[in-house]
């Protein structure tokens, strides 16, 4: 079990036990009603258990509360996980806007904001950091650990993103790749691709950045 694996655990126990107090305290919030009336309307569900599943919900049913909890990965957790564990390293780093005119793109030797004529496909740099020399680097980060149609989209990012990269550039943007799917077959190809990008992980980045 990997870091990220580990702290998605403890947030899904956290926002259950949350969910548990906040439904005692407060009711069954409308969302959960919301969705327990768009399962009833695409399964044909009698009405009736509606109440049943409120009488689940107070009774602290985790396996519905589990279903009809907002799900933590939705929600920026990779990123949020990655930014506080490199801070306790003792590094800076500083999460930056994913669209709009103040979201950072690579194109070429330089790293723009407010590009409109940036390739459509291309994703927007998620971190920026000082290296402990003092010398400012942005970060490209995925987790993936998975196979499938949606995993190969996020390492498609990883691609364009990567040829988009000039030759003063290429150093200046750090591809942090955590999960299983990044074997190294993958990272191989992306090191054909370029062979000077750099590749990085949770757990490398600090002896990285030690040396830059």
């Amino acid at each position: 079990m990997d870091i990220f694996e580990k702290k998605i655990k403890e947030i899904w126990i956290s926002e259950r036990e949350k969910n548990k107090k906040e439904i005692k305290e407060n009711g069954i919030p409308k969302y959960y009603y919301d969705k327990i009336i768009k399962l009833i309307d695409r399964t044909a569900l009698d009405k009736e258990v509606i109440a049943t599943m409120e009488s689940m919900l107070k009774s602290d049913d985790e396996l519905l509360l589990t279903i009809l909890m907002k799900d933590p990965k939705r929600q920026n957790i990779y990123e949020n996980i990655l930014k506080e564990e490199v801070s306790k390293m003792g590094i800076e780093i500083e999460k930056l806007k994913s669209w709009g005119k103040n979201a950072f793109y690579p194109i070429g030797d330089e790293i723009k904001t407010n590009n409109a004529k940036k390739p459509k496909e291309l994703k927007s740099l998620d971190f920026k950091m000082k290296t402990k020399s003092g010398e400012t680097i942005y970060i490209v980060h995925k987790y993936t650990n998975e196979n499938g149609g949606a995993q190969d989209n996020q390492y498609y990012d990883v691609i364009n993103q990567l040829k988009q990269l000039g030759e003063k550039t290429i150093k200046k943007v750090w591809f942090c790749l955590d999960g299983r799917y990044y074997n190294e077959k993958r990272i191989s190809d992306l090191k054909n691709i370029n062979s000077e990008i750099v590749i990085v992980n949770i757990d490398s980045i600090k002896s990285y950045w030690e040396k830059n």
